[in-house]
């Protein structure tokens, strides 16, 4: 599989969306020379290599980083902070990532997996070229198809592709979303 590195938007998420619009903003690449696991962040259309300011904290700094928030369901937050150095990207950068808002593809397994579990679920993939020129901000381009796309690929692949209203890809949906439920909105009934 191999080492990737990590890409952040901070700006521009409208530029990065799936192609039904949800933003994104964490993708990976293996494109940048030698990957490894480095994080790089885009911002006002440059890229930045986030460094650990201070890879040894000390405990003062530690509890001045961190912080607790809310009143009825507190939790608690801690801030780091990274040296940014600018980066020239090599010409065209490819970086891939995958929308979970949009419904993922189901496919029939052609036998039960792991708890009996009948369907395989593929996330739709949402893939980008960054390209950038000397002097100007980076340029993105989705290059990524849709939901439709993926089934038509799946399907030529002889992958037997589940319809959205056949009863195995509704039963696979409810049992879904039962158990991401929490457990005390299951006690309540709902």
């Amino acid at each position: 599989m191999g080492l990737y590195d990590t890409v952040l938007f901070v700006d521009r998420i409208d530029a990065v969306s799936c192609h039904r619009g949800h933003a994104l903003r964490w993708f990976q690449t293996k494109d940048m020379p030698e990957p490894s696991m480095h994080t790089y962040l885009v911002h006002h259309g440059r890229m930045y290599l986030a460094e650990a300011a201070d890879a040894a904290f000390d405990a003062d700094d530690d509890a001045e980083s961190s912080r607790v928030e809310g009143d009825d369901h507190p939790y608690a937050v801690r801030e780091h902070r990274f040296k940014l150095h600018e980066v020239q990207v090599p010409s065209a950068l490819r970086v891939y990532g995958s929308c979970k808002a949009c419904e993922p593809v189901l496919v029939r397994r052609a036998e039960p997996g792991f708890l009996g579990d009948m369907v395989i679920e593929h996330a739709v993939f949402v893939d980008f070229r960054l390209s950038l020129l000397p002097g100007a901000p980076i340029a993105i381009e989705r290059t990524s198809g849709t939901r439709d796309d993926l089934k038509a690929d799946l399907r030529s692949r002889g992958v037997y592709v589940l319809d959205d209203d056949e009863p195995l890809a509704i039963a696979h949906c409810e049992l879904r979303n039962a158990r991401r439920r929490p457990r005390s909105a299951v006690r309540r009934g709902g």
